[in-house]
């Protein structure tokens, strides 16, 4: 049996990730899903540049 990583957040991650769940009522899993497309988005814009 293999154990799930840890997933490490930033401060500002953090505080995104609260946003969700309280104002937009994400549970955990849609949560992680949609700042780990953010993150992704954003480092491909900061690569392009």
């Amino acid at each position: 049996m293999t154990r799930k990583s840890k997933v490490t957040l930033i401060a500002p991650q953090k505080l995104e990730y609260a946003k969700l769940m309280v104002e937009e009522g994400y549970t955990n899993k849609q949560n992680l899903k949609k700042c780990l497309a953010q993150e992704s988005q954003q480092y491909h814009v900061e690569l392009n540049a």
